[in-house]
């Protein structure tokens, strides 16, 4: 088992990918806090996955309010004495439509669960992770790395999630800490079903997209888990402050000597600059000669 005894946060656990994903790290044998709004629907999780009592704990509360995560991360030490990876799922869509009609209290609430929620989480656990000189962070934080027209709160908010993700990683390396972010893919959710039903009002073109997923089943849930599980894992130490596509990056192959995507600025939401362009031509020309 990959995260054998290993202890995992993982909010939004109660259904779609953070479901998924507490399946998955269960599996690989780690330890769970289950975190979301819902109680039944993280009693069902546990269920589903088997778990003994000793194996998992769940805190019904909102990620954007600072006292529920407090009293969900010390829930967690009193639990199990320890954390070893955070998985920042939780999220929500936020109002869909033009920026002129969207209501602004929704819009800002978006941010606050997004962005303030991950933030919450992360700065209430680095410091475990900080004295450990070791730990794993994850951000779901699909469709932050391009523009995405009615949907200016959620964009916005996973954007922020990004570049979040890749100053932590600078600051915490020091402390063997990774801090990755993960774009899942076309997945069929709850969430995916919001949005198509939403967009059939305001634009019918760019919601059959939507309802392709819907009706493929898009992405099967398990390729980001089991992402997640790999950047959980010491099979990825090292690699941090990445955006990894779970359906177009070929990250199962990450661990096996890739030291070059440790130092690359590959996979990281970047300004494609004349001075990258240059290094890049001048490392193409010194390897043909080399050749």
């Amino acid at each position: 088992m990959l995260l054998k005894d290993k202890v995992a946060i993982v909010t939004g656990s109660g259904r779609g990918l953070g479901k998924a994903i507490a399946l998955a790290l269960a599996n690989e044998g780690a330890r769970l806090m289950l975190m979301s709004k819902i109680q039944n629907e993280l009693e069902e999780v546990i269920k589903e996955a088997n778990l003994p009592d000793k194996q998992v704990a769940i805190f019904c509360g909102d990620i954007s309010k600072e006292s529920d995560v407090r009293q969900m991360v010390d829930l967690t030490l009193s639990k199990f004495g320890t954390i070893d990876i955070l998985v920042n799922n939780a999220g929500i869509i936020g109002p869909i439509g033009p920026l002129n009609s969207v209501k602004v209290r929704e819009w800002i609430k978006t941010l606050e669960v997004n962005v303030i929620g991950t933030f919450l989480c992360t700065h209430m656990v680095l410091p475990i992770l900080m004295a450990k000189k070791h730990g794993k962070i994850i951000n779901t934080a699909g469709s932050g790395e391009r523009p995405l027209p009615n949907f200016s709160a959620y964009a916005s908010s996973k954007s922020a999630v990004i570049r979040f993700t890749e100053t932590l990683a600078e600051e915490v390396k020091p402390y063997n800490i990774d801090v990755n972010a993960i774009a899942p893919g076309g997945i069929s959710t709850k969430m995916t079903e919001e949005i198509f039903k939403a967009m059939k009002v305001i634009d019918e073109k760019d919601s059959e997209k939507y309802g392709k997923v819907i009706k493929s089943g898009g992405t099967p849930l398990e390729v980001p888990a089991s992402l997640v599980v790999f950047l959980s894992s010491n099979a990825s130490d090292g690699i941090t402050g990445k955006i990894i596509s779970a359906v177009h990056d070929d990250w199962k192959n990450f661990g096996s000597g890739e030291n070059a995507l440790r130092e690359t600025e590959m996979y990281t939401m970047r300004r494609i600059s004349p001075d990258l362009l240059d290094r890049l031509k001048l490392k193409k020309e010194t390897k043909k000669v080399e050749e």
